[in-house]
């Protein structure tokens, strides 16, 4: 890291600046009926209500959580897909609120008829000025967002945010689960999100030299939902990440989907992240999907878009040997082949969960 470069956090010292306090924003919320309920649906007296959020460019924005609450005590809550929309049925009627909240914009809320028809409403939030813009405005690339939990996306003040390689350091987010780091140069940046009571997450993106920023909304999940198996995992891979070498690399599943690739090896080999660091996934290399072990299957065999992080280790990769101690005495790895170049990688770590 930059001696003396800019952190925004609460470990910088810095007063929250005015136009990130900013909570009077713009609120419309738009109402529109649709289509026409099938006959079905009418004698049933089921509601159907399907709710569209956009931004106030008129985007679809996706992880918002809705919530439906009713005067009888009904409450169903739903997430917008990456369409920004969500539907809902129920079989009571009278008057309901619909409110939508996402972390980083105005909340909305509006009251609506339930008639035992299908209404369609779209409701616009408006997006949060962030720190992260604030770096921007000095002419630095920069990575930040906001830390929040997964239920409810409430913003998790004092998360500790722990960035490795060139762009070593750490800080904790602010009153507002807000953080933003100046980068440098740096093209990859891993770092791992950790807080009391929620699990811990790494984050790994790849930024070419002419993105001058990358904003992110990071959920964690409460240390309760997480299973005592997940959470060891979870412990080594961390000890694992605090020895960033040459023979290891660390793909972010946002890298691996943009190459448009459906089997993970396919991915792998378009990023060209592993090649970069003079390494090749193959056949023989030791497969670990969320802290499991998996004898005798290959990367080919997993999809893509199913992939959140992935860790690619060379033959000194596994500084501690957690790796080595996880896996299963005289277990084949791929397909059993032996592994004849010093290129080849030992062992790839998968998650689909974190």
């Amino acid at each position: 890291m930059t001696p003396n470069a800019p952190i925004w956090g609460s470990s910088s010292g810095r007063a929250r600046p005015s136009w990130a306090r900013t909570t009077g924003l713009l609120l419309i919320v738009l109402v529109a009926v649709g289509w026409a309920p099938t006959a079905v649906e009418a004698q049933s007296g089921i509601s159907t209500l399907v709710v569209r959020v956009s931004d106030e460019r008129g985007q679809p924005v996706p992880q918002a959580t809705v919530t439906l609450a009713t005067g009888t005590a009904t409450r169903l809550v739903r997430v917008t897909g990456d369409d920004g929309t969500v539907g809902m049925s129920f079989t009571t009627g009278g008057r309901a609120t619909v409110s939508v909240r996402r972390i980083g914009y105005t909340p909305a809320e509006m009251t609506v008829d339930l008639s035992g028809t299908v209404q369609n409403i779209t409701m616009l939030i408006v997006r949060f000025a962030t720190m992260l813009e604030r770096v921007q405005i000095v002419g630095q690339r920069s990575v930040g967002g906001i830390v929040a939990s997964r239920t409810g996306q409430l913003p998790i003040a004092g998360a500790k945010v722990r960035f490795t390689g060139t762009a070593e350091g750490a800080l904790t987010t602010d009153s507002a689960g807000m953080f933003a780091l100046p980068i440098g140069t740096e093209q990859r940046v891993t770092f791992e999100v950790s807080a009391p009571g929620y699990q811990s997450r790494v984050i790994a993106e790849r930024m070419e030299p002419a993105t001058m920023s990358r904003e992110l909304l990071i959920l964690l999940e409460a240390s309760g939902d997480v299973t005592n198996l997940l959470r060891s995992a979870v412990d080594d891979r961390s000890r694992r990440l605090r020895w960033q070498g040459r023979e290891n690399v660390v793909l972010g599943g946002r890298e691996l989907r943009a190459t448009g690739a459906q089997a993970l090896g396919d991915a792998v080999v378009a990023s060209g992240s592993v090649r970069e660091k003079g390494l090749r996934v193959t056949d023989a290399t030791c497969v670990v999907v969320d802290g499991i072990p998996q004898p005798g299957r290959t990367i080919g065999s997993y999809p893509t878009r199913n992939v959140l992080l992935m860790e690619v280790y060379g033959p000194g990769g596994d500084y501690w040997g957690t790796l080595a101690d996880l896996w299963p005495k005289k277990a084949p790895c791929g397909t059993g082949e032996a592994r004849r170049s010093p290129d080849e990688a030992v062992w790839v770590v998968i998650w689909t969960q974190q």
